[in-house]
C-alpha cells in the first residue's frame, strides 16, 4: 500500500473533479483534501473525507489501522469521532462497500467494551449494526 500512500485520490481514482462551483468551507476543504496525497492525510482529514462518502476505498483502510489502535482516536472534534464518520453511513453506501464495512464491523466487535462505554458511540453503533445487518441480509 505505500505506493498508494503518495498519490492523492485525484491520482487513484483517475478522476479530477472540476472547481467547485459552490464555495462552502466543507466543499472548498474536500476538493483540496482530494488533491493531497493519501499518506499525508490527517486524522481529521479522513474523519472528513470518510464522513462525505468520498474515496472510501481508499481511505476506510487507511482510517481503519487507526481505529484498530485506538477506537477513541480524535480527529478534530471529539474522541471518537473518526469512528463515528465510518458507523454513520447509510445503507446505501454500506452496500456499495460491503466488504470494507465488514472489517469495520469487526473492528467495532473487537473493541465493543469500550465503544460502548461513550453513549454517543454506543447509539451511532447499535444503528450501524442495524444497518449492516439489513444490507448483508439481502445480500
Amino acid at each position: 500500500m505505500s505506493g498508494l500512500l503518495d498519490q492523492s485520490l485525484e491520482e487513484l481514482e483517475h478522476d479530477r473533479w472540476p472547481d467547485p462551483e459552490w464555495q462552502s468551507g466543507l466543499v472548498l476543504r474536500v476538493h483540496q483534501l482530494r488533491r493531497k496525497p493519501i499518506g499525508q492525510l490527517t486524522t481529521g482529514d479522513l474523519k472528513i473525507m470518510i464522513s462525505q462518502n468520498v474515496g472510501l476505498r481508499y481511505l476506510i483502510p487507511l482510517a481503519l489501522k487507526i481505529v484498530e489502535q485506538n477506537p477513541l482516536t480524535e480527529g478534530d472534534y471529539f474522541a471518537g469521532d473518526l469512528l463515528q464518520s465510518l458507523v454513520n453511513a447509510d445503507s446505501l453506501v454500506i452496500q456499495k462497500n460491503l466488504s470494507l464495512y465488514r472489517n469495520v464491523l469487526h473492528v467495532i466487535q473487537k473493541f465493543k467494551a469500550t465503544i460502548e462505554a461513550n453513549p454517543e458511540l454506543r447509539s451511532r453503533l447499535l444503528q450501524f449494526e442495524e444497518r449492516i445487518s439489513i444490507v448483508t441480509n439481502q445480500h
